[in-house]
């Protein structure tokens, strides 16, 4: 996926108007698939399991795989947004 297009709207546009835009554009279910990947995100930075992430989830085994895939693959970038995403002043 090609995001570079998109991603001067995404830090010109004022928070609340993007979480409009993300509301407006996405289905729940889509908006809580994104919610979903990051506590999985969050589960594997923490050390858990595969399926200690998956209990505490409520997500899938199979989805929790893919997640810790993407996360083992860019470990350092996700952590890296998380901890952003974590600090007190984001």
């Amino acid at each position: 996926m090609d995001a570079e297009p998109i991603l001067p709207f995404f830090t010109a546009v004022p928070p609340g108007d993007l979480a409009r835009f993300l509301e407006i554009t996405f289905t729940e279910k889509e908006l809580a698939q994104v919610g979903e990947r990051w506590r999985i995100f969050a589960g594997l930075r923490q050390g858990l399991s595969q399926r200690e992430v998956a209990a505490q989830t409520g997500c899938g085994i199979a989805t929790v795989t893919r997640g810790a895939r993407a996360y083992r693959l860019h470990t350092d970038f996700i952590n890296r947004i998380l901890d952003t995403l974590e600090s007190p002043h984001a």
